[in-house]
């Protein structure tokens, strides 16, 4: 079993793979650490495939998964977290808003004993370096008011494209995950958080990445709304099967 798995899901992530993929690389070849990293592309209609084909002929630890048609996000992590077979499986964002090197940052909190180690923004340690378009800030923000609000969740930073988990922790919770799109983030954190897995949350350095974003603010804001609303409706009626936590209660933000 490979201590880590790197899981970056693309979409029409032409511009970024490449830069992503070896800035990822450059990094686990100096750790001493049995890796293997995942690229799963998601119907990606420009270069990204071939690219990360590419990049997998030269190094024998990178597995290409692609899938068409597009499918979200939340459907090609998931794919790369029941896929992998590290000890430990993070993923990260394909335009490297977080770097991997972050990653350092999680070490002492899975040593401990933490199941799930998120990146955070939303706390005074966290380093901003390129703050988002105002929009793009309200939408989160508005979006973790609402999943505390309706999903009873103590997260204090759901969209950040840094997280890790323990195999168990990772095949327990995308075996129960459902949302294909980027409310899928809530969706695991909350059922992490009814299971009773202990999440850590740690300030990273995050930059916004210009001209990345899919986004769309009206269109998703109503989606996202829509989701959580999908996700309370689905807790409530047991769609998830039985949750009852067999670990310690969750530790809160730092």
């Amino acid at each position: 079993m490979p201590d880590l798995s790197v899981i970056i899901p693309t979409y029409n992530e032409e511009p970024n793979i490449r830069r992503s993929a070896g800035a990822a690389l450059e990094w686990l070849r100096t750790q001493g650490l049995d890796w293997e990293m995942l690229l799963v592309d998601d119907g990606s209609r420009d270069a990204t495939a071939t690219i990360e084909h590419e990049l997998a002929r030269d190094e024998p630890r990178i597995r290409v998964l692609a899938h068409t048609p597009n499918r979200g996000k939340g459907y090609a992590v998931r794919q790369g977290m029941l896929a992998a077979t590290g000890a430990v499986r993070l993923f990260l964002d394909a335009d490297y808003s977080t770097p991997i090197d972050e990653f350092d940052q999680f070490h002492p909190h899975l040593d401990a004993g933490a199941d799930i180690a998120i990146g955070t923004r939303r706390v005074a340690d966290a380093r901003i370096e390129t703050k988002p378009p105002l929009h793009r800030y309200l939408l989160g923000e508005l979006y973790i008011k609402l999943a505390a609000g309706l999903l009873g969740s103590r997260i204090g930073d759901f969209n950040c494209g840094f997280k890790a988990f323990t195999a168990q922790a990772a095949e327990r919770l995308f075996a129960l995950q459902r949302r294909n799109d980027w409310s899928f983030d809530a969706e695991v954190l909350v059922l992490a958080e009814r299971l009773g897995f202990r999440i850590k949350e740690v300030p990273v350095r995050w930059a916004h990445v210009q001209n990345t974003s899919k986004v769309r603010p009206l269109r998703d804001g109503l989606r996202s709304f829509r989701a959580l609303l999908d996700i309370r409706r689905d807790l409530r009626r047991g769609t998830y099967g039985d949750l009852q936590p067999p670990h310690k209660p969750t530790e809160g933000t730092p």
